[in-house]
């Protein structure tokens, strides 16, 4: 039988049949016999079932456990993972090819029939997962009616045509498909005739990762141990990776100065770090965006004029340097320069100084009717913890000196969505995979994380073509211009793009900042030479 690669194949022939590298360990970094390593997490798993976690970032012993068909290098480009190579002829029928040599953690196959299975129960309606709405925006072929009950989970677009053979059908062409598959959402769940929920125990579930759980686990952390059939066991060093509980810094950075953390979780720093931990920890660019999101339905904010007058005057260096102490990066497009398949083009407020944008606001706010004399009211929420209401605070500040604007400031109480209940609302995008779709599609008319009600004809059609494009650089047109429109049309305002920190061990070696998306695999680490 002839599979339809076409010569838009992701993943070349040449990987197919080369061996996958063991971790490269230069001279001089020589490991130590005991190659341990323990990550610090916030809170441990009540639960092994992948989907039943939240942000995979907040999960990393997910990636360590499961592999899906694909996965992320160092940089966050995909990888080959359970399938050896991938492609479609239209982008709508994905046909994915998976290594013969991948095995679960009690030595069985994982076959095609794996993968099925752990997508339908995804989609069935007694599982309750966070991550359905993600099985629904990867555009898999009836899965919103799956997921509501109107059809059977084997309706779903995902069919084994042999063990090592998987047919994924789509609602709508999507040239980027691939790189969703690195998901949890998408991980494999080997099918087992036993009662009960034993995905649930940590002791009955099985694992396809180069990980598997340890009998050893404490009440406050988890003992993983390699895992002697994953396909490229040998390319593994460690022979053991702890994650241990540790909720807040104080007692973390207390851990680390004893040489009991070797890696933090991301840090909550709200305060200058002194030595020496200072220089040791390493700082990532993440795939998230703090923004401000205009109503558009009522109030003085449906003026294209006022939203344009508020974002320009906004001081965003200051913030980024005063407020939070250069944690962040300075963010004026809806996708992070770190995104994966795009590189942007400035934008017109790019190429302004402060002054000159300041300039620009006062006069777009009198042409729209406001200044000393009437001056604009606005209602702002923000969500009351971390650094928001701080950063929040300075800009009202910012609007109040520079257009003479009255600002009441409505802090959302815990757990309440920012749905635009003001003028102005702070909102927080984290995208769950690496593509300007991510952060690009939800502007589109209808989406559902559509908070800003934005409706443009020719902002949806951008978007629709660039999902079908298999050009890189055609794409990349594509969402150059659906950020100049927003950057036009103001729906959102970015202000700030989110970076990661954390405690990294000078001893400790593999580790790669460069991943936007946080993730780093333990299989990739190891111990070398204490620092001198």
């Amino acid at each position: 039988m002839v599979y339809p690669i076409s010569s838009i194949l992701l993943a070349l022939a040449v990987i197919m049949s080369a061996p996958v590298k063991a971790v490269d360990i230069s001279e001089g970094s020589r490991p130590p016999d005991r190659q341990v390593v323990v990550r610090q997490v916030t809170s441990l798993p009540s639960t092994f079932d992948p989907l039943k976690q939240t942000q995979p970032e907040d999960a990393p012993w997910l990636q360590d456990l499961f592999e899906g068909l694909t996965r992320v290098d160092p940089q966050g480009n995909i990888l080959p993972g359970v399938a050896v190579s991938w492609g479609s002829n239209d982008n709508r029928n994905w046909i994915f090819t998976l290594r013969k040599n991948a095995r679960w953690s009690d030595g069985t196959p994982v076959t095609a029939d794996d993968f099925v299975h752990g997508w339908q129960r995804l989609a069935e309606t007694d599982t309750a997962s966070l991550y359905k709405t993600y099985l629904q925006q990867s555009g898999v072929k009836n899965a919103q009616q799956v997921i509501r009950g109107e059809l059977p989970p084997q309706a779903l677009g995902i069919t084994a045509i042999d063990s090592t053979h998987l047919k994924i059908t789509l609602a709508r062409p999507l040239a980027y498909f691939p790189v969703m598959t690195t998901h949890p959402a998408f991980y494999p769940q080997k099918h087992r005739n036993q009662s009960g929920h034993w995905w649930d125990n940590g002791q009955t579930q099985l694992f396809n990762g180069a990980w598997m759980l340890s009998g050893h686990s404490q009440p406050h952390s988890i003992d993983l141990t390699p895992n002697p059939y994953y396909y490229n066991a040998a390319g593994t060093v460690l022979t053991k990776v702890t994650y241990i509980e540790i909720k807040n810094d104080p007692e973390l950075f207390r851990r680390y100065a004893l040489g009991n953390v070797h890696i933090s979780a991301p840090l909550k720093l709200h305060q200058p770090v002194n030595e020496p931990f200072k220089n040791q920890i390493v700082s990532s660019p993440r795939l998230a965006n703090w923004l401000l999101v205009f109503d558009q339905v009522n109030g003085p904010t449906t003026d294209v004029r006022v939203r344009k007058a508020l974002s320009w005057s906004i001081d965003r260096k200051a913030i980024v340097a005063s407020i939070l102490q250069n944690r962040a990066i300075v963010a004026w497009q809806m996708t992070p320069a770190s995104t994966g398949n795009f590189t942007p083009q400035l934008l017109s407020a790019e190429q302004h100084t402060v002054q000159e944008r300041i300039t620009q606001a006062k006069s777009l706010l009198l042409s729209a009717g406001y200044g000393p004399s009437r001056p604009l009211s606005l209602t702002f929420s923000y969500r009351d913890a971390g650094d928001e209401p701080q950063v929040v605070r300075a800009i009202a500040a910012m609007w109040q000196k520079q257009l003479h604007a009255q600002i009441i400031l409505k802090p959302l109480s815990p757990g309440q969505p920012p749905e635009p209940v003001a003028n102005v609302t702070g909102a927080t995008v984290l995208a769950e995979f690496n593509h300007p779709a991510a952060f690009l599609n939800p502007l589109t008319t209808g989406h559902p994380q559509n908070i800003s009600k934005f409706s443009n004809k020719q902002y949806d059609s951008l978007i629709h073509r660039a999902e079908q494009e298999s050009s890189d650089q055609l794409r990349n047109q594509d969402y150059n211009q659906a950020e100049h429109l927003i950057a036009e049309q103001v729906p959102v305002a970015p202000v700030y793009q989110y970076a990661t920190q954390r405690l990294v061990a000078p001893e400790l070696q593999g580790y790669q900042e460069k991943n936007p998306q946080g993730l780093y695999y333990s299989r990739e680490l190891w111990m070398g030479l204490p620092a001198e």
